[in-house]
């Protein structure tokens, strides 16, 4: 498959550090935007069968909510989802992938699966939860030679700080409105993803293959080691419909694009734990404003926050963060100021594939229902959909997508309804755009259960040209 991208610009302004002059830059929006697919990881879930999955193949389509059917959902080969993430500028670098140094972009090639037996409920043993969690991930950033600046293996991520940090001396790193082209292949060694800044000419790249150093954290309920076993990862399915999905993520797709949004809060002072002392945001701070840093450990812009990932994995369940809020995203009010106050848009055109086809159809799909649940602080009932409204209650704002064009191109573009040059915005709202809740089978000890983790619209691709 292959994208064509613009980086966003940022603001020439920097915020203040209550938030209150009105800028905004990506790393108060999003931690990462990412380009993703499910792939092989026969140690992964559902471990029905841990020996085998083909590549490239629909026959590791299995979409029956029946046990006693061949194509059960939980006797699915072991599936992981590969998910190329951008990383914003302008903050903290140090930190696994929250921020690049000053203004550049970088981008890495990460794999996430799952250590567990959906059809049994039983999970890997504790020293390797305890090691590397439940959902262990390999990562490597692009590099200009391709090879990994560090081991991407799960234990090095957790082990080896040179591994989710990135290098300017090794890796791809991008300028705000730079143009990539992104290529996504596989190879006989596994999947490779290869970027070319058309706007500098340099190219990054890398392959998902235990030549690499990537590796599999091997499935041993019973044991009492981590271990791990190189491994070639590759593309599950040939194709890319409603029934290519991954066993047990909350979003239902195959091929995809998401705004990894509601990593930032704003925090006055942090304490030497890395805690929040003092916020200008009413109620906070809370369980979810952690970890936080200083305007010290700032690349560029010189203001103190917080990840909100505590607790609840985000910025749940008070939703106070600036992703939340009215007047942050570009096209939220379409003013001629936009470009001095906030970011432009991250825009993309349709993934073409097999050189130059493209998906007849496209979904938009939003997971609020998973993080509006109970086990979040929210209310939402995902066993019968009751109780999970488009955007979560807390919320005063949520982005959708709308088109734009680009070079000649349609492109897809993530903010407000308003940002100039719009030429379609769906409804111009998260209800109109991301349609209705679903059901969506997953593998259950006893057989499948239905949860309600996302609301979907599909339509014809309005981009194929």
């Amino acid at each position: 498959m292959t994208y064509r991208i613009t980086l966003p610009d940022q603001p020439t302004v920097f915020p203040t550090q209550d938030g209150t002059n009105g800028v905004t830059w990506d790393f108060m929006l999003r931690a990462a935007y990412w380009f993703g697919m499910v792939i092989c990881d026969t140690e992964s879930a559902p471990n029905f069968q841990n020996d085998h999955c083909t590549p490239d193949s629909d026959q590791n389509i299995h979409n029956s909510p029946d046990p006693a059917s061949p194509r059960y959902i939980g006797k699915t080969p072991g599936n992981a989802f590969m998910e190329v993430q951008l990383y914003p500028p302008g903050w903290v670098p140090q930190f696994t992938g929250f921020g690049c140094p000053g203004l550049k972009w970088c981008i890495s090639l990460t794999i996430d699966s799952l250590s567990e037996n959906q059809n049994t409920g039983e999970l890997n043993n504790n020293r390797c939860l305890n090691l590397v969690g439940l959902e262990p991930v390999n990562w490597a950033y692009l590099t200009l030679s391709g090879k990994p600046h560090a081991p991407p293996d799960p234990i090095s991520l957790v082990t080896n700080p040179d591994t989710g940090n990135p290098n300017p001396a090794t890796d791809l790193q991008m300028n705000p409105g730079d143009v990539i082209t992104l290529r996504m292949h596989d190879t006989p060694n596994g999947v490779e993803v290869i970027a070319h800044d058309r706007t500098t000419g340099q190219t990054g790249s890398m392959t998902a293959s235990a030549e690499n150093g990537f590796k599999q954290v091997i499935f041993d309920p019973n044991g009492r080691s981590c271990l791990e076993r190189k491994y070639d990862f590759h593309p599950m399915f040939a194709t890319s419909t409603d029934d290519t999905r991954n066993t047990w993520s909350a979003h239902g797709g195959n091929v995809g694009a998401s705004d990894e949004i509601g990593h930032f809060e704003w925090c006055t002072v942090v304490n030497p734990d890395f805690t929040c002392a003092q916020s200008p945001t009413p109620g906070d701070p809370d369980e979810d404003d952690f970890p936080c840093f200083p305007a010290s450990f700032s690349s560029l812009v010189p203001v103190s926050g917080c990840l909100a990932i505590g607790q609840f994995g985000g910025d749940l369940p008070d939703f106070d963060g600036p992703p939340y809020q009215k007047g942050q995203w570009p096209g939220d009010n379409g003013e001629a100021a936009d470009k001095r106050m906030k970011p432009t848009p991250m825009t993309f055109t349709s993934p073409t594939f097999k050189g130059g086809k493209n998906y007849r159809q496209i979904a938009f799909e939003v997971d609020t229902p998973r993080i509006e649940a109970p086990d979040s602080g929210g209310v939402c009932d995902r066993f019968t959909g009751t109780n999970c409204p488009v955007v979560p209650p807390a919320a005063e704002f949520y982005p959708i997508y709308t088109l734009n064009q680009a070079r000649g191109h349609c492109v897809f573009q993530f903010g407000g309804a308003h940002y100039p040059g719009t030429t379609e915005d769906f409804g111009g709202t998260p209800e109109s755009e991301y349609g209705h809740i679903i059901p969506l089978f997953y593998p259950f000890p006893g057989g499948s259960q239905i949860r309600f983790n996302d609301y979907r619209n599909t339509l014809d691709n309005p981009c194929k040209y």
